[in-house]
C-alpha cells in the first residue's frame, strides 16, 4: 500500500473511531431526553395512555442505527383495559435523526407479552386508539413512522362478541413490512404461530395446531381490497397456496380465496 492509501485508511479509521465515540457519548448523556422524546411522539398519535417502566439505548449492536428499548410497556385500550403489555418494545432509529426535530423510527419489535383485541356487541373495537387527523387529505408530520414491525414470544387473544368468534394463539415470531404511510402498498409478512384454538360459536378449530405462513399481499386502503399475490400457508404438515382477495365493506367482509395443495389428503384437510 502506498503512502497516500495508508494515510486515507488511517484517516478513515480515525473518523470511524471518533464518530462512534461521539455517538456513544451523545446517547449516554441524552438518553433520558431521547426516551422522553420517543414516548411523547408516540403519545401524540394515541387517545389512550402509554406507560413504560424504564428506557435504555444501544448503539454498537445495531450500528449504524440506534436501538431504543422501552421496558415494561403497558398500552391502554379504548375500553380502559390493557391492549398491549410487553417486557420490551425496541425501536430501530436512524442515528442522524437524533439531530433533527423529530425521531424517525425504521422498525419496532415487541417481545414477551400479550396483545388483547376485543370487539364488543356494538361493533366498537378496543384498538381504536389513534388520534383522528383534522383533514383526511392532510399528512400528519409525526416523528414516528414505522415500516417494519415484529412480534416475538407474544400471546394474542382476539374476542368478537358480535360475531361470537374468539382466537387464542402464541406467536413465536411474526414480521410485517410495508409502506404504511401510503394508502396503497405491498404488505410482506411471515410468521410461526401456535394456535390454541379458533372458536366460532361453540365450535373450536385448529386446537393445538402449528401454523406458518409467508405472504405478499397488495393492500389498497381506499377500496378496502387486499389482493393475495403470493401466500404459502403451512398447517401442521400440510402446505397450501392461497390465491384470491379479501374486500372490507361497510356492512360485510367479502372473502374470495382459493386454497390449493399438492401434498394434503382429504382427511387431513377436514
Amino acid at each position: 500500500m502506498n503512502k497516500l492509501g495508508r494515510k486515507i485508511a488511517i484517516g478513515f479509521g480515525i473518523f470511524i473511531v471518533v464518530f462512534l465515540l461521539a455517538a456513544v457519548i451523545i446517547t449516554s448523556v441524552f438518553q433520558d431526553q431521547i426516551g422522553e422524546k420517543i414516548v411523547n411522539e408516540l403519545n401524540k398519535t394515541l387517545k389512550s395512555e402509554l406507560t413504560i417502566g424504564s428506557f435504555d439505548l444501544a448503539l454498537i449492536s445495531s450500528f449504524p442505527n440506534l436501538s431504543a428499548n422501552l421496558e415494561e410497556v403497558n398500552l391502554e385500550d379504548a375500553f380502559g383495559n390493557l391492549l398491549l403489555e410487553a417486557k420490551e418494545v425496541s425501536f430501530k432509529i436512524g442515528l442522524f435523526s437524533l439531530l433533527s426535530s423529530s425521531v424517525k423510527v425504521k422498525s419496532v419489535e415487541v417481545t414477551d407479552g400479550a396483545l388483547n383485541i376485543h370487539i364488543n356487541r356494538k361493533g366498537k373495537e378496543n384498538y381504536d386508539i389513534l388520534q383522528p387527523t383534522e383533514d383526511e387529505n392532510q399528512n400528519q408530520d409525526l416523528g414516528i413512522k414505522i415500516n417494519e414491525a415484529r412480534l416475538t414470544d407474544m400471546e394474542v387473544i382476539y374476542q368478537d362478541d358480535r360475531e361470537r368468534q374468539s382466537i387464542r394463539t402464541d406467536i413465536e415470531d411474526l414480521v410485517i413490512e410495508g409502506d404504511f404511510g401510503n394508502t396503497k402498498y405491498d404488505l410482506l409478512s411471515s410468521a410461526k404461530i401456535k394456535s390454541h384454538f379458533f372458536e366460532v360459536g361453540r365450535t373450536r378449530y385448529l386446537v393445538g395446531t402449528d401454523i406458518e405462513y409467508d405472504a405478499k399481499i397488495y393492500a389498497n386502503l381506499k377500496t378496502g381490497v387486499y389482493d393475495f399475490e403470493r401466500v404459502e400457508l403451512v398447517v401442521e404438515d400440510n402446505t397450501y397456496k392461497v390465491d384470491g382477495f379479501v374486500e372490507t365493506l361497510e356492512d360485510m367482509t367479502d372473502i374470495d380465496l382459493i386454497f390449493t395443495s399438492d401434498n394434503s389428503s382429504l382427511s387431513s384437510v377436514l
